[in-house]
Parts: C-alpha cells; structure tokens; sequence
C-alpha cells in the first residue's frame, strides 16, 4: 500500500505508515507541506476506494469515526447543456 500511495501523491519527502487495525492507518509525513497536500487534496482512491486522510488529535476515536461527507459523480446522459452548467453550482 506504501508503494501505491507513494505513486500517487508524488511527494517531495518520505512518509512511514502504520496499521492500527480496523482499516485505520496512521502515516508520518516528513515535512508539513506533503502532509497539508494529502489532507487537501483528497479525497484519494486507492485499489478503487476512496482514502480519506486527517489530522489525528488526541480525541480521535478511531472505531467509532464515521465519513460525514464524500464526493459523487453523477452523470445524465441526456441533460443538456444549460442544465448541466446551472447543475454545476448545487451544493
């Protein structure tokens, strides 16, 4: 998994990973750009998942953490255009 996400957020230093268990993953990034850049720039897939990656505080919880947002791709094949463009500024 290291030599995939290393692949895919080209980043400038290193970084360690540990399993914790329960699919939860702790990384240590070796320069607080890379690891701004991670968090920023996600959500990633991996292995055809997304991996959503956070700031890990003392409260953090790990089994009990839930995914509040996540991003879709919803496609109309027969939407036209105009529609399309006015669709593009829902939140």
């Amino acid at each position: 998994m290291k030599e995939k996400l290393t692949r895919l957020w080209k980043l400038g230093s290193g970084f360690e990973m540990l399993h914790i268990g329960n699919g939860y993953f702790t990384v240590k990034f070796d320069s607080k750009e890379d690891r701004t850049k991670v968090i920023q720039e996600g959500p990633w897939i991996i292995f055809d998942h997304y991996l959503m990656v956070k700031t890990w505080t003392r409260n953090s919880v790990f089994p009990k953490a839930k995914i509040q947002k996540t991003m879709v791709w919803i496609c109309f094949p027969s939407l036209n255009f105009f529609a399309m463009m006015k669709a593009s500024y829902w939140h």
